[in-house]
């Protein structure tokens, strides 16, 4: 991983993107002044942005942690669950477990709410929530807008500011 004062030489922090302050290498220095790196996709969605800079690729919410924290955490989550907002106001320090928490509904969820399964022998909605590998049984329910406020509960109790919480309308 490059250093903070490696960093600070090559870019300029400017809304989020990194632009580059001396000519980028093996480009000949047409890139100067350009926002640094190219979006990295993954099916039909940009997953990050990434910038080659001495022959590795990093992310560059990664080089933007470091720019201002001084160091680079075992994950960053993107607050608003936009993988290509990297301003620094939308980066934080997680794990697995909240980056998990911090994710939205699947696409293959049939319910509508995170967190919230039809479980076809007990013919009842299931709420569940899962935290460091542990997955915690959080009932049975009739309705499932019920079983979506029990994960919201759960949600914001385990994991506060990181939880993704359910919309639910009565």
């Amino acid at each position: 991983m490059l250093d903070k004062s490696e960093i600070e030489a090559l870019f300029d922090y400017v809304d989020g993107n990194l632009v580059w302050k001396v000519p980028a290498h093996g480009y000949g220095g047409s890139l100067k002044g350009k926002i640094a790196g190219t979006l990295r996709r993954k099916s039909n969605t940009y997953t990050c942005r990434v910038v080659n800079c001495k022959g590795k690729f990093y992310a560059v919410h990664s080089l933007v942690f470091m720019l201002f924290n001084g160091y680079v955490p075992e994950q960053i989550d993107h607050i608003d669950r936009d993988p290509l907002n990297n301003r620094i106001e939308n980066l934080r320090a997680a794990n697995d477990s909240l980056q998990e928490a911090n994710k939205g509904i699947r696409k293959n969820n049939r319910s509508g709410y995170k967190g919230v399964y039809w479980n076809s022998q007990k013919q009842k909605w299931q709420a569940r929530i899962n935290k460091d590998k542990k997955a915690y049984h959080l009932g049975f329910f009739d309705d499932v807008k019920l079983a979506a406020l029990a994960y919201n509960d759960a949600a914001f109790c385990l994991f506060n500011d990181f939880a993704y919480l359910n919309e639910v309308i009565y």
